[in-house]
């Protein structure tokens, strides 16, 4: 794990002129990342996540802020977007975000080709530059783009890439915030894991880059990096994964007695978010190589440490066991 805390140390040596403001705005602060997990539900934690300096939400997961304060807590300072916001709000973040919710900063996730995938595009079209459909550029590995559907002049939808700003405009670049711009390669570059077949999600994304900013205490609420996929053993459904009020960005689903593992198995079976994760928690309890206090819930420490409800349920205080000897014989 040491090549992960090198690249921390060198990200904070590249920061651009919003990162340093930030960068201002988090060192030696109480923060709080609040994830979606169902097991907040009912915990009535709102209060102690609002008392810290700065709270960081990921995608939908600021409305939770806006409906279940008492659960969730209810300012988002810092959210952090996918491009399937892009797809489903157009570019145009709603006024109740900031209004409402206090939001400061805006990181954005971007995609941007991978070296294989580039390739195999430049094979398809023998060798020809990719051309964006809307400016007809030329699309370079290292632009920022979209997937889209695209029809052919035979009326097939076939996927196709576009230039991010070509595609939804700059309207990025025009918000009453600033906005941070990230990639998806971006760790998965600079920590050699793809090797590995492992993506971070934007969660774990997050999460990472929080540890960049260096606040003196990262406190994590509502994470179990999809430790019911890998766990569940009988019918997976959205509550199991997500609290009943989030709404995902494929679609929400509503019925929660159906079957849902088709909709939902493709998180993390294998469960490798949790053990980077669990790497680098578990190293920095013994030296704190971040320079940050991290701090995770109950529900999180249970899952980090593999105790799980039933083995809770079936333990039981021999302290409390009182026989009595008075009318046995021998």
């Amino acid at each position: 794990m040491e090549y992960f805390f090198n690249y921390l140390k060198k990200s904070r040596k590249q920061f651009n002129e919003q990162e340093k403001k930030l960068f201002q705005t988090i060192a030696n602060k109480n923060v709080a990342i609040v994830g979606p997990s169902p097991w907040l539900n009912g915990k009535s934690l709102g209060k102690e996540i609002d008392s810290h300096d700065i709270i960081v939400r990921i995608n939908l997961g600021i409305e939770l802020g806006m409906n279940y304060k008492e659960d969730f807590g209810s300012r988002t300072d810092v959210l952090f977007i996918n491009q399937k916001i892009r797809r489903d709000f157009k570019g145009n973040i709603p006024k109740e975000w900031y209004d409402k919710c206090g939001l400061k900063y805006l990181f954005i996730l971007y995609q941007n080709l991978e070296k294989n995938v580039y390739k195999m595009y430049k094979q398809k079209l023998l060798g020809k530059d990719i051309e964006c459909p809307v400016c007809k550029k030329s699309i370079k590995q290292t632009d920022y783009i979209d997937v889209i559907d695209a029809k052919t002049p035979d009326n097939q939808i076939v996927q196709t890439l576009v230039h991010s700003k070509c595609y939804y405009g700059n309207v990025y670049t025009n918000l009453p915030i600033p906005a941070i711009a990230i990639t998806v390669n971006e760790f998965d570059d600079a920590l050699s894991v793809s090797s590995n077949n492992m993506t971070f999600l934007l969660g774990l994304r997050a999460i990472l880059h929080m540890f960049k900013y260096k606040p003196k205490k990262l406190s994590i609420y509502g994470f179990d990096f999809y430790d019911a996929v890998k766990t569940k053993q009988d019918r997976l459904n959205y509550n199991d994964i997500y609290f009943t009020g989030y709404k995902v960005l494929e679609g929400s689903f509503d019925d929660s007695t159906k079957d849902q593992t088709d909709e939902l198995g493709h998180k993390d079976k294998s469960g490798k978010q949790l053990d980077f994760f669990k790497k680098i928690y578990e190293i920095n309890q013994k030296r704190n190589i971040l320079g940050v206090e991290l701090v995770v819930d109950k529900n999180l420490y249970n899952i980090i440490h593999n105790i799980r409800e039933e083995q809770k349920q079936e333990s039981f205080d021999l302290t409390s066991i009182k026989l009595d000897l008075t009318n046995i014989k021998i």
